[in-house]
């Protein structure tokens, strides 16, 4: 399980493993790759990630779900919602 803030999972996920999970939050403006929001530090976009999507993700990948099942290359979970990503 993979969390994504201001960087690429396309450039740092688990690169189509089946058994990944990679969970990201929708942000018009990411990835940023900058060192924070405004200059804080701080990034919304993985603060924002919640411990109940972090959770889900892990009970997908450990239950054995993979991306194969989902016909997609890794397992994507989104603002809480799960999106299979084909690429």
């Amino acid at each position: 399980v993979a969390l994504f803030g201001p960087t690429s999972e396309l450039n740092w996920g688990p690169w189509m493993h089946p058994r990944g999970a990679v969970v990201v939050q929708d942000y018009s403006c990411r990835p940023c790759r900058l060192d924070g929001c405004g200059g804080s530090k701080m990034s919304d976009c993985l603060w924002t990630i919640s411990p109940e999507e972090v959770a889900y993700a892990f009970e997908r990948v450990a239950s054995g779900v993979t991306a194969e099942e989902t016909s997609a290359s890794s397992l994507f979970v989104l603002n809480s919602f799960e999106m299979n990503r084909t690429e």
